[in-house]
């Protein structure tokens, strides 16, 4: 067990944050749709993965073991998601498929809360667009 991730909030978490501020930082976030993903993000991302069905699949066909955790234990796990590797509030573009990757539920929320949550960390080149 470990503190919660929002400084200085003592409460015993296994990992990220406690309730309160997980709910306060969904909150802070936005919907979906307020972030951008409506329903042509939708259609998009339904055949993207029907293209690149694998957790980690790039648009080239390559697996990205940066962003990843299934490719980095040599798990082929099914895609749930359409993953910016560099997030568009970081300057990542929505549109621009060089920076998608197929991803299962649980790397997408890894991603986000290790390598997008932490811009000192290593992350793709792939801005704008």
């Amino acid at each position: 067990m470990r503190y919660c991730a929002y400084p200085p909030c003592r409460v015993l978490v296994h990992s990220g944050r406690c309730p309160t501020h997980a709910k306060q930082r969904d909150l802070q976030r936005g919907t979906a749709q307020e972030r951008g993903y409506d329903h042509a993000w939708a259609l998009y991302s339904t055949q993207f993965r029907k293209a690149h069905p694998v957790c980690g699949e790039r648009a080239d066909g390559t697996l990205d073991r940066t962003h990843s955790r299934c490719v980095q234990r040599g798990y082929t796990t099914p895609a749930e998601c359409v993953d910016h590797t560099v997030p568009m509030a970081q300057g990542g573009s929505k549109w621009d498929a060089t920076n998608h990757m197929s991803a299962c539920q649980d790397c997408n929320k890894w991603k986000a809360n290790t390598i997008d949550a932490n811009p000192t960390l290593p992350n793709t080149t792939h801005r704008g667009g």
